[in-house]
């Protein structure tokens, strides 16, 4: 790389180094992305010169300690990283500029150590002020950001621990590293001190860690103290203030930083040998230190992304004591490593990349110990022992990767698992028959409960069966796992059923079926209600794993299904247990292939008499409540779902549109839900007669009023089943969409006035753009123009993802075939809901969300079918980036003549008012926690201008043949031109003061003002195009006291000073739309 670039820019093929692209590199150092900070960085300190132009150094140095103490995270992480960058680009000269205090000092010829002590300083002047009042520091001076610069200046540059040796310098490094484990301790006592409301050294030490509830009441105490105001007891405030979220974050990051900082100090410097007879760089004395405020943080905070922070940094700390020579540091974490700290950072290394694969020859006692804790007093180590269970289930057996635990895609057998971990199945047995001792019949109302027992059974489940034969390690878990069956927790007997199904090998699985069917009781038999349920689950299971393998034979499914008949009883009204009536139904599913005729025909009628027992009236005079009666129900509901889709047939498919019709409402809920969640078994004939059921009861299912969620769910149903219309049911399609399409202004006034929430809202849109399409609606102007505003409102950038998708689906549904009516009628007030849709579109195209993105371009793909621009017979569904430039040739070839779309395409320029922002960069005031983004961060307003000039400048040749085109036009010059003007003079103004100046470097990295000069340029260049159009026609304007030539040449003017802070590329005022196609964000 470097060699090419040599030979490019010898050659003056490219000058990689020059001004400009340093500038933009610059600028990208100070994104809000880290991987864009990265790799500018990186090309910064890799093939740049040596040092910066000092005027650049300085400026840069000044917005490094700005950005460093920003309460916002990312602008501080990017302080880091510019002074990282600078202390790596600079020299000897420099450094004397930016350190002047530190001239005579031998310090300055190493730039490390300079850096360091500044930043040490640095350190110690914000924790002073923290100490005095945390608030005011959490604002302006947090000490996270420092303690970034710290880490990053320490351990990344690699000649770092060279110079660290150097025997003149080893002394100050020994008393600098000394001083700043030292403040790291303080500070870590004193924030945990915080949030624990502890007011001094010799305050109570709480033994366990605050609950969120208390941090948030003793932060707010110190609130009311910093503002002199008293505590007020009995207020607990819901959402807590930014004062609240300035101290948390502060707070936790903090302490985050404190431990990856210690944890990278001692793993870089610890192995470091200093020179002949000089002492260590990390004393004994400081290591404990070290050690003592891993432990503090790990057993004294409740936050994830802290413990999880400090956790990486004290498995470095334990990795580079425990490698080290020398025995007392050796010992170091086993005196001082708490069980719970323990846990955690075995949790670590087992996720971690570097040790996980190493850490498998000790699985068996890290799983004996993690049961163990699992049955501690103790929360922390509960906690701690779930996060090691879990990952060390990941490690050992991979991630899930298919849906469901029993789906055999993936994973290993028991007796491949055992054979690796033989002792492992000692373990596990014996916490099994542990809890078979332990349960029983509760006493006093109390069950006994196996702290361990649902992660043995939750490994075991993660198992795949293997095809071997009854082995010893499958019959030593079968037993317990079929006497868990009765265990008298729920969770449990349904957890020991998903455990079985590994367990059994695949051969033995009649045979296992067939045991389990014959232990069954019969009517008046002895085993308790909870053995009987645990049994037909565990049956359940067997039998959906067999079915999705195809592992058993026919003819033992038939016998499996005769036992199973004989327990018929099981499903009627004799069975007072809806659970237990709910699983053998589901068995008989399963079975359904197997069961004879007669008994399929009788269990039939017997669960479609119970749902035709379970009606409204029914269900109001009962005033008996069972447990578990509705999942019955639902359960019966999709059975006569699945039968009708399998079996097909008038009469079933027949029944369960009547219960779709007159069935109680929970039915009606279970069949809706089959219908969305079960696309895959639907047939041919049920679900015509689904679509046609759905599309006439429509009306009187809005006249009712039901609840939201079955309403949400009716709707929800319909847009699955009719998105798709077959094209053989159109004829009946249209003779009930009559009725139908009637319902699209009842679903209007309910979205416009009812407030009926976004979940609601979202299906409403769906249907009434699918009814729009279907009922032949699409020139009703009234209802379009309402329908165009909701989606209008709904697209909004600063509305719910819910309803943007809402928006980008309606598109979809019924946007392409608005468009294509518009252009076949040609009216004036079509067109205009044509424009706004595309325009929609083109907001939506941009969206954060990609899911509304796919939505949205699949829209673009359809209109741009329609429009004429790809052949007819074919639909070709295009990218986003080209969705939107699709789009724009649509509406500049087909709709050009509508005003509202050089007004509509005007909007999409950023409205930025750049004099406003360069007055806010020069006040550098008080930084908020929270930057005020715009709601879509995933916008680029100004990639988006400069796409849209070619476009606008198209449109402005043909105002001579549109008379509104030209009106607009001229309205359009006198309300902004002036504004553009000043703008323009303001921003000359700006920039053309000191060459580098600390303001210019802070610009340089704000993405506001790089939008705003762009917006600034592109209206510019349209307000010289407008004037080169009026002066052709000899029309005056006088608001403007300019020609387009002047204006032309202030143009290039302002582009080439913008150019050379590294601001604005200067583009072509007149190009062509051919060279949209490459400014197209790349995703």
């Amino acid at each position: 790389m470097e060699a090419l670039l040599s030979w490019a820019r010898q050659k003056g093929c490219w000058d990689f180094f020059s001004r400009s692209n340093l500038l933009a590199l610059l600028s990208c150092l100070q994104d809000s992305t880290n991987e864009v900070r990265e790799l500018a960085s990186e090309l910064l300190i890799r093939y740049f010169p040596p040092a910066f132009p000092e005027p650049i150094a300085v400026a840069l140095f000044e917005r490094a300690q700005e950005a460093v103490s920003s309460p916002r995270v990312q602008e501080a992480e990017a302080g880091a990283v510019l002074m990282k960058t600078i202390l790596q680009k600079s020299d000897g000269s420099t450094l004397e500029r930016l350190f002047p205090e530190g001239k005579a000092a031998a310090t300055l010829q190493h730039r490390g150590l300079c850096f360091a002590q500044y930043l040490l300083r640095m350190l110690q002047a914000h924790y002073a002020m923290a100490c005095q009042d945390l608030l005011q520091a959490a604002s302006t001076n947090p000490m996270h950001g420092v303690m970034v610069a710290l880490r990053r200046c320490l351990l990344e540059v690699p000649e770092g621990a060279v110079s660290i040796l150097k025997g003149e310098h080893v002394q100050n490094w020994q008393e600098l590293l000394s001083h700043l484990v030292t403040l790291l301790r303080d500070i870590s006592t004193f924030l945990l001190g915080v949030l624990q409301s502890r007011q001094g050294p010799n305050a109570n030490q709480p033994a366990a860690a605050p609950s969120f509830a208390d941090m948030v009441n003793a932060i707010g105490s110190l609130i009311m103290l910093g503002k002199g105001l008293e505590q007020q007891d009995g207020e607990d405030a819901i959402l807590l203030s930014e004062e609240h979220n300035l101290i948390l974050t502060c707070c936790w990051v903090s302490v985050k930083e404190i431990g990856l900082l210690l944890g990278g100090l001692v793993e870089k410097i610890l192995p470091l040998a200093p020179p002949a007879g000089a002492e260590p760089l990390l004393p004994l004395t400081v290591v404990k230190m070290a050690a003592r405020v891993f432990q503090e943080v790990l057993l004294k905070c409740r936050h994830w992304g802290a413990v999880e922070g400090c956790s990486m940094g004290f498995t470095k700390f334990c990795t580079a004591l425990l490698n080290h020579p020398h025995a007392e540091l050796q010992a170091v974490p086993r005196t001082m490593l708490a069980q719970v700290s323990a846990l955690h950072v075995l949790q670590t290394l087992v996720r971690g990349s570097g040790l996980g694969t190493a850490l498998l020859q000790y699985v068996t006692p890290m799983m004996a110990l993690l049961l163990k804790a699992l049955g501690s007093s103790s929360w922390a180590m509960r906690n701690a022992a779930i996060q090691l269970f879990s990952a060390l289930a990941a490690r050992v057996l991979g991630p899930k990767r298919s849906r469901d635990d029993s789906c055999a895609q993936d994973g290993v057998s028991p007796q491949a698992f055992f054979s690796r971990y033989p002792q492992l199945r000692e373990i596990l047995l014996g916490e099994l028959h542990s809890a078979l001792e332990t349960a029983g019949e509760p006493e006093g109302g109390r069950f006994h409960l196996c702290p361990s027992l649902h992660a043995i059974l939750t490994l075991l489940a993660k198992l795949q069966p293997g095809a071997d034969g009854l082995s010893s390690v499958s019959t030593c878990f079968l037993e317990p796992l079929l006497q868990l069956a009765g265990n008298p927790i729920y969770a449990v007997r349904v957890m020991a059923a998903k455990a079985l199904v590994p367990v059994v090998p695949t051969a033995e699985y009649g045979k296992i079926l067939l045991r389990l069917a014959g232990d069954l009781a019969k009517r008046g038999g002895v085993l308790s209600h909870n053995m009987l349920h645990g049994r037909l689950l565990q049956i359940q299971a067997l039998l959906a794993y067999a079915a999705d393998t195809n592992c058993s034979s026919p003819d033992a499914m038939r016998s499996v299904a005769h036992q199973m008949e004989g327990q018929f009883w099981l499903v009627t009204p004799a069975q007072q247990c809806p659970l237990i009536r709910s699983a053998y139904l589901q068995v008989i599913s399963l079975l359904a292939g197997s069961c004879t005729q007669g008994f399929a025909k009788r269990f039939r009628e017997v669960v479609s008499s119970e749902l035709h027992s379970f009606g409204p009236e029914q269900k109001a005079r009962s005033s008996e409540l069972q447990v578990g009666s509705a999942v019955f129900h639902q359960v019966i509901s999709h059975f006569l779902c699945k039968e009708a889709a399998s079996l097909a047939g008038t009469e079933r498919v027949g029944a369960v549109c009547l219960l779709l019709q007159g069935a109680d409402v929970d039915i009606q809920s279970a069949i809706l839900t089959w219908v969305i969640e079960g696309e895959d078994e639907r047939s041919k004939d049920l679900e015509e007669s689904l679509q046609l059921t759905l599309l006439e009861n429509l009306k009187s299912v809005l006249q009712g009023r039901w609840d939201k969620e079955f309403l949400k769910l009716y709707l929800e149903a319909l847009v699955h089943l009719c998105r798709n219309p077959p094209s053989q049911a159109q004829d009946v399609f249209h003779k009930l969409l009559g009725p139908a399409a009637a319902c699209v202004d009842v679903l209007l006034s309910m979205v416009e006035t009812e407030s009926p929430g976004p979940d609601l809202l979202f299906q409403a849109l769906s249907v009434i753009s699918l009814l729009f399409v279907l009922g032949s609606k699409l020139r009703d102007y009234p209802l379009l123009e309402r329908w165009c505003v909701m989606l209008e409102r709904c697209s909004r950038s600063i509305s719910s993802e819910v309803l943007r998708l809402a928006a980008a689906r309606s598109l979809k549904l019924a946007g392409a075939d608005v468009v294509q009516s518009a252009l076949e009628a040609s009216c004036p007030s079509l067109l205009s809901v044509a424009v706004r849709v595309m325009d929609m579109g083109i907001y939506l195209l941009q969206d954060e969300d990609q899911e509304v993105r796919r939505e949205a371009s699949v829209f673009a793909s359809l209109v741009q079918h329609v429009s004429g621009a790809k052949p007819q017979d074919s639909c070709v569904f295009i990218q986003g980036n080209r969705g939107l430039v699709c789009l724009l040739h649509v509406l500049l070839e087909k709709f050009w003549g509508c005003q509202e779309t050089f007004e509509f395409l005007l909007r999409h320029l950023p409205t930025l008012d750049l004099s406003n922002i360069l007055t806010e960069v020069e006040a550098n005031k008080a930084v908020s926690l929270y930057k005020e983004d715009e709601p879509n961060v995933f916008a680029e307003p100004a990639v988006l201008s400069r796409l849209l000039l070619p476009f606008l400048l198209q449109l402005l040749d043909r105002v001579p043949a549109s008379t509104r085109l030209c009106e607009f036009t001229q309205r359009w010059l006198k309300a902004t031109g002036p504004s553009i003007l000043h703008s323009l003079q303001h921003c000359k103004h700006w920039w053309s003061r000191e060459a580098i100046a600390p303001l210019h470097m802070k610009a340089l990295g704000c993405a506001k003002v790089h939008a705003a000069v762009t917006a600034l340029l592109v209206k510019a260049t349209l307000l010289a195009h407008v004037l080169d159009g009026l002066e052709r026609t000899h029309i005056s304007a006088s608001e403007i006291h300019c020609t387009s030539q002047e204006l032309r040449s202030e143009l290039v003017l302002v582009q080439e000073l913008l150019a050379q802070h590294g601001m604005a590329p200067t583009f072509s005022l007149d190009y062509g739309i051919t060279d949209t196609r490459s400014s197209v964000r790349a995703v």
